[in-house]
């Protein structure tokens, strides 16, 4: 079991779970990246500029 802390990767096993489900029409899903936060709600919150403008 991994014990979890925070929201780092909420995102990612959100987008894991609907791909796994085929919830998600995405046939390369390796082919995108995704940036943001999963709020408890289940809203996207955009991150901050300086976290993209690292991975650019």
């Amino acid at each position: 079991m991994i014990r979890k802390s925070g929201s780092h990767f909420d995102l990612a096993m959100a987008i894991g779970v609907l791909q796994q489900n085929e919830d998600m029409a995405v046939k390369n899903i390796s082919e995108y990246g995704f940036i943001g936060e999963l709020s408890l709600d289940g809203r996207l919150r955009a991150c901050q500029t300086y976290a993209i403008d690292y991975l650019c």
